[in-house]
């Protein structure tokens, strides 16, 4: 009898499913990034209608207290806080620095562009 039971309870407890507790693991991950195409978005060029995040700052924050008060006086239709879109004519408009031609630079080498002409302000 004690075989039957403990080969009853054999066959009843191995054909139970464990569910599987997933945290933080999606089935469908959607975020999955091809070391490839990142390569590609570094060296692609910047071209029309594309839309710029910049920050501008510095140790002292001595560049916000002077972009604040130059945005005031730009009005910039295309500029949500710190995004720009790139007219057109591949040209977007900074405070301080007004129009800056961005058409068919990486955005590497307009980040060093952009250092040099700023720091003619916050040095």
């Amino acid at each position: 009898m004690q075989k039957i039971l403990l080969l009853f309870s054999f066959f009843f407890f191995s054909a139970c499913s464990v569910k599987e507790y997933r945290l933080f693991q999606h089935e469908n991950d959607q975020h999955v990034y091809d070391i490839q195409d990142i390569n590609i978005s570094i060296s692609s060029k910047i071209v029309p209608n594309d839309i710029l995040e910049i920050d501008i700052y510095n140790m002292n924050q001595k560049a916000n207290f002077m972009l604040q008060n130059s945005r005031s006086q730009t009005p910039v239709a295309t500029q949500e806080d710190n995004k720009y879109t790139v007219y057109s004519d591949g040209t977007i408009i900074l405070p301080l620095l007004n129009v800056v031609k961005v058409d068919g630079y990486t955005v590497k080498s307009l980040n060093q562009l952009l250092i040099k002409r700023y720091k003619e302000f916050l040095n």
